[in-house]
């Protein structure tokens, strides 16, 4: 059984004026006991609204609209109030994007641990102090930290602290929306090494949310790569940056280059994504794809099975299947 499973999720927002934006489009997904999975796509292909789905975060204009979700079987789609809350203790934790900034600035970080762990039941003090020394020496804290207020720290130990929050109430899934943010890149390797390391320790499953597949490739299992709303490949990291299936997915590759070649050459993708308040002829991608044919402009493809894991891509199924007939 898997941790959780999400089946054929579909949300919208909805403006005040104008049409209703479709920005997660039949999604399904799985993700398996003490494993983490990398989500990553363009901005605005609906990344955080996904996540935000499945952990039951979403407010409006958003509006969830179709699909199932299951946590450790039980189906907690339509949970709300008071059972959503309890369901939520030990379940699944949410670090937001920028959530380093979503700290309060008027208190200390022990008492950010205090608020925490009360939430869901009475705990001694001393018992919280404990636990928050022992989560803040995890994350590479000093204890002293407890004493300080968020804009007396910087922004990568800010970003500590709130992975350390998250995992107060020891959740089973952790969601990490674009966890890297706004820090340099000493800073985001630092905090990515951080949630391995966290991850090998406590054993939790993650969903690392990002933008930046190389970032991704390096840190998780297994990766799934969204464009316009939809998942449109799924496949291990250990083989994507090789045996990428989807035109999009080694587009994004190709944004990368090894700053050690005496030549450097980077790619780039042409266009812009499709616009989710219209309706969508085809692959969505296909006004931006080189390889497209006629069939691509018609029919939305679905995910297909693949030799490395699963690509909604009718050219790569194709070739796929020439392979596996040769």
């Amino acid at each position: 059984m898997s941790l959780l499973e999400a089946v054929r999720i579909n949300v919208v927002y909805e403006p005040f004026r104008g049409a209703e934006i479709h920005s997660v489009r039949d999604v399904s997904l799985r993700i398996e006991h003490g494993e983490i999975v990398g989500l990553v796509g363009e901005s605005g292909c609906g990344k955080s609204t996904l996540a935000y789905a499945l952990t039951k975060m979403l407010h409006s204009p958003a509006r969830f609209v179709s699909g199932k979700i299951f946590f450790k079987g039980e189906d907690i789609t339509d949970l709300s109030g008071e059972n959503l809350r309890l369901h939520r203790r030990k379940s699944f934790a949410l670090v937001l994007q920028s959530g380093m900034n979503a700290l309060n600035p008027v208190i200390s970080i022990e008492d950010h641990f205090v608020d925490v762990m009360r939430a869901y039941e009475k705990v001694k003090f001393k018992d919280i102090r404990s636990k928050a020394e022992l989560l803040l020496k995890s994350v590479h804290l000093p204890q002293y930290t407890l004493e300080r207020y968020p804009h007396e720290l910087s922004g990568g130990m800010r970003q500590r602290v709130a992975i350390a929050l998250a995992l107060a109430l020891d959740p089973q899934l952790v969601i990490f929306d674009e966890p890297t943010t706004a820090l340099d890149v000493l800073a985001q390797e630092a905090v990515i090494a951080t949630i391995r390391e966290l991850q090998h320790s406590f054993g939790f499953s993650a969903l690392l949310v990002s933008h930046d597949l190389g970032l991704v490739l390096d840190a998780t299992d297994r990766v799934m790569v969204m464009y316009a709303g939809r998942v449109v490949e799924n496949q291990n990291s250990s083989t994507m940056y090789k045996h990428a299936q989807h035109p999009y997915t080694k587009a994004l590759l190709d944004c990368y280059a090894d700053p050690r070649a005496e030549e450097v050459k980077l790619g780039g993708i042409p266009g812009s994504p499709p616009d989710l308040s219209s309706h969508i002829d085809g692959c969505s991608f296909q006004p931006r794809c080189n390889l497209a044919e006629a069939q691509c402009s018609l029919n939305e493809p679905p995910l297909y099975r693949s030799e490395f894991g699963h690509v909604a891509c009718f050219v790569a199924s194709q070739k796929t299947k020439e392979n596996l007939n040769e």
